[in-house]
């Protein structure tokens, strides 16, 4: 087990590595430049509310069924999210289904499949790992915020996690703005 001092610049390299890609994908959307510009400006004015999550999920049959565990990683040195409200957070994402509030979430593909993504089209739920050719694939759901800019063109990714077989762990980044600009005009 590393000692923390070791382990901090390997979480903060990967919170860095997703952000950027974050912001690469951002900015090839419709409207994403113009979006990216004020997220940026935000973050540098306030400080960046975007996040990176691991969650731990227990399996059905282990003695802790209702319990996720969340360690979170704010990139808001100066800001950071208060214990309560990022307790608040885990509860409220364990297994329900639900959109996640930034731009853009990243979320790696996990050893242990549970991710389920609702495909708005059939109305039915689908295994989004299942998709996945291995550990290194990425999967990207839009938030609410770019819902919210895109005026709908892009639609919140309702998403859940089911039980699984076994223990599963989940690695998410946020990308967070303060505010959105008005919707894109066409």
């Amino acid at each position: 087990r590393p000692p923390s001092s070791q382990l901090r610049p390997c979480v903060a390299a990967a919170a860095a590595a997703l952000q950027g890609l974050a912001v690469q994908l951002l900015r090839r959307l419709r409207g994403g430049e113009r979006l990216e510009a004020a997220r940026a400006a935000q973050a540098a004015a306030a400080g960046d509310l975007s996040v990176l999550d691991l969650f731990v999920y227990p399996n059905e049959h282990a003695g802790l069924a209702n319990m996720t565990v969340c360690f979170s990683l704010s990139l808001c040195e100066q800001a950071p999210l208060p214990t309560s409200q990022q307790a608040e957070s885990c509860r409220a994402v364990h297994r329900r289904a639900h959109a996640d509030p930034g731009l853009l979430t990243l979320t790696l593909a996990s050893r242990v499949p549970g991710l389920q993504v609702l495909d708005r089209a059939t109305a039915t739920w689908v295994d989004a790992e299942a998709l996945c050719v291995g550990e290194e694939e990425v999967l990207v759901l839009c938030g609410e915020s770019l819902h919210l800019f895109s005026a709908g063109r892009y639609e919140a990714s309702l998403h859940r996690v089911r039980h699984a077989d076994g223990p599963r762990t989940s690695c998410v980044f946020e990308l967070r703005a303060h505010a959105v600009p008005s919707p894109e005009e066409e």
